[in-house]
């Protein structure tokens, strides 16, 4: 499949596809089976796109691309489920013959609206990667979170929080750091490369209508009800990277073997508060921003004030943050643009 094709198919734009291919190493990928879990998320289904096109404009494509999601219904990936290098399957049905040498796992909730107890947040974390190891397996890339700092120092040697096992908003970073833990037990048994990133707030192409996350209400709604609503004072101070750059993130630790078995953050360091991130919203879309301060059992606002990454680690890699926020939010508008418009053709038809 040419780019010329995934230009229509992918949440991406033609230049960020034929960007991200001429500065990427896809090599490792030559004759390899990868599996990538949460395939339909945002940040995973432009992982499976890119290393698609990537390796296709290289001249060379993986053995087996195994993608894993719990539903495929409206998936922007549709376009790769008739080829013949591509496997596609739903809630972890996997037959014993698939045994993956790289597998990226991404599959779990990020938000709290996207879970409502522990139990999910371990079977998305624990279960599902350890049923993909076999002996063939040689690096698994695991995706945690910045929330495992709460609002403390960032850099990768810091010692973690103490997190309440009976508050809500707490469940999500104890099961990303009990994931960490278990994923480099296991790499010592089965010899395999261990890789935890510890992504920040990544948005762009993809993010979903109903994320739940600050960002996510700010573009859609902001774009939808032509006005933006915050639903604190916007003060606090959060990490914002567009999605290209935290997948071109994951490929260069992928590819690095010398920080293998360790933890590196992948996010913006620079700091900027929700206000701030919907005040460039407001400008680009022209709309007002208006504040409604509410708190009920509904909705429970995050309890770090101030949540951006040192990332130190990841440039010593040779990563750069290539893409501001304007440039994102820009971009991320023009795709919710093309989804509403989609949604309007549909319905007209639905009426004919």
């Amino acid at each position: 499949m040419s780019l010329r094709i995934l230009k229509s198919s992918s949440y991406l734009t033609a230049t960020e596809l034929n960007l991200f291919s001429s500065r990427n190493n896809f090599e490792l990928f030559r004759n390899h089976t990868v599996a990538i879990t949460g395939a339909n998320g945002m940040i995973a289904s432009a992982l499976a796109t890119l290393i698609y096109a990537g390796s296709e404009s290289n001249g060379f494509s993986c053995k087996k691309l195994i993608l894993i999601s719990r539903s495929w219904e409206n998936s922007a990936l549709k376009f790769l489920i008739d080829n013949p290098n591509v496997e596609v399957f739903e809630n972890m049905e996997l037959p014993k013959s698939i045994a993956p040498e790289i597998i990226f796992h991404l599959a779990s909730p990020s938000n709290s609206t996207g879970y409502s107890n522990y139990e999910e947040l371990s079977v998305a974390n624990i279960q599902i990667v350890s049923s993909l190891l076999s002996r063939n397996t040689n690096q698994v890339i695991y995706t945690s979170t910045g929330e495992v700092y709460g609002s403390g120092k960032t850099d990768e040697d810091t010692v973690l929080p103490a997190f309440r096992d009976n508050e809500f908003r707490s469940f999500y970073p104890i099961a990303k750091i009990m994931g960490e833990n278990f994923l480099l037990e296991l790499s010592k048994k089965y010899a395999f490369e261990a890789k935890i990133v510890r992504l920040f707030h990544t948005f762009g192409p993809g993010v979903k209508y109903n994320d739940g996350r600050s960002f996510a209400d700010i573009l859609w709604k902001g774009f939808l009800n032509k006005k933006i609503i915050l639903k604190s004072d916007g003060s606090q101070v959060r990490s914002f990277l567009y999605i290209t750059d935290a997948v071109d993130a994951l490929l260069k630790i992928m590819n690095e073997n010398s920080i293998e078995g360790k933890r590196i953050n992948v996010g913006s360091e620079i700091k900027t508060s929700i206000l701030d991130f919907a005040r460039v919203a407001s400008d680009l879309m022209s709309v007002p921003i208006e504040f409604e301060n509410r708190t009920n059992s509904n909705f429970i606002h995050s309890p770090n004030q101030i949540l951006v990454p040192s990332i130190k680690r990841l440039k010593l890699l040779g990563w750069e943050q290539s893409v501001s926020l304007s440039k994102g939010i820009q971009s991320t508008l023009g795709w919710i643009k093309d989804q509403d418009q989609d949604q309007d053709q549909d319905q007209d038809q639905d009426q004919a």
